[in-house]
């Protein structure tokens, strides 16, 4: 087991709390801090929500890290320390301050932060902190991040420590965290915090659904103009904007149809004249019904076939028509 030091990690730093704040928040409350090493992003510069706290010896800090964690801070309103072990500054050489974050997956409930910190520090000197997700009602979320300081270690963690037995119930997974440019707007939508990481294979899976969804958009607007042109003005009208964002995978190809129904069938109309009912009878209750029980298939089955947004889009254009009126 690793050994302590007199350092703690303390985080959930708020941009108003500088290195002088700390200390005097500390002194409050009856510790003297000896020294705040604050942690900047390598990529942005910008200065991490936590930083690490020398109280001198390993007895201060461990009655620090006991007394103090989860109490309120003094100075500001409804903010509570946020405590856990640390060995930064303890025999490493990697004190510069840059961080790299590793994402831990499949992690079961009996793990808390103490047990994924000595699960990795143990064979990575250069980790300072683990911490395990917790949501708003305390929650196990089922992940973790573990902070490296060394580029080095971090990549071997990424080899070594995939599919790993001895921490919980489960094997773990690993990746590297990045953070979110654009998860589907969610951040400008005020749901998500701009500062949520996520690992290299959601962000995949993210930008895959915004591809999709934007491809959708463009289907709606072809079918809306192929409609126009049919003399469809009036049925399109009826139906619910609601209904036509749940399209399905049948409605996915009723859309095709009416694209290609644009291109190709004026040369065969004009050869073989039909007549038809301006104004046939639509089943909007039954297309509704529809629609919403097959929702949920459509993205399972846009995951199993690997579907691209570029080809499907060529593909819709160059469909033979199937239009029956």
């Amino acid at each position: 087991m690793a050994t302590e030091s007199s350092w703690l990690w303390m985080g959930s730093i708020s941009a108003d709390m500088d290195e002088k704040f700390i200390k005097e928040a500390f002194a409050n409350m009856g510790f003297k801090v000896l020294a705040v090493k604050e942690i900047f992003n390598k990529t942005t510069s910008e200065r991490a929500t936590y930083c690490f706290v020398d109280f001198g010896d390993i007895k201060t800090a461990r009655e620090v890290l006991i007394k103090l964690n989860g109490e309120s801070i003094p100075g500001i309103e409804g903010k509570k320390f946020k405590l856990n072990r640390s060995e930064y500054g303890r025999g490493s050489s990697h004190s510069d301050g840059i961080e790299y974050s590793l994402f831990v997956g499949d992690i079961t409930s009996d793990v808390n932060d103490n047990h994924l910190l000595d699960f990795f520090r143990i064979k990575y000197p250069s980790v300072r902190a683990a911490k395990v997700v917790i949501d708003e009602k305390g929650s196990h979320k089922g992940y973790g991040f573990v902070r490296f300081f060394n580029e080095e270690e971090i990549n071997r963690a990424l080899t070594e420590m995939q599919g790993v037995k001895g921490l919980g119930q489960r094997p773990i997974r690993v990746n590297k965290a990045v953070k979110s440019k654009n998860p589907i707007n969610a951040v400008a939508s005020g749901l998500m915090d701009p500062n949520t990481v996520f690992p290299g294979w959601m962000q995949m899976q993210m930008n895959y659904m915004q591809q999709m969804y934007q491809f959708m958009q463009q289907c709606q607007e072809y079918a809306q103009q192929a409609a126009d042109r049919a003399g469809l003005n009036r049925e399109a009208s009826i139906r619910s904007p609601s209904v036509c964002s749940s399209t399905t995978i049948q409605s996915n190809q009723l859309l095709t149809d009416q694209v290609n129904q644009t291109f190709n069938d004026d040369d065969e109309e004009e050869e073989q004249p039909e007549y038809a009912d301006p104004n046939p009878h639509i089943d909007i209750e039954g297309m509704n019904e529809e629609f919403i029980i097959n929702d949920d298939k459509l993205f399972f089955e846009l995951e199993a076939s690997r579907w691209d947004p570029e080809i499907g889009l060529l593909l819709a254009l160059k469909q033979t028509p199937v239009w029956k009126r």
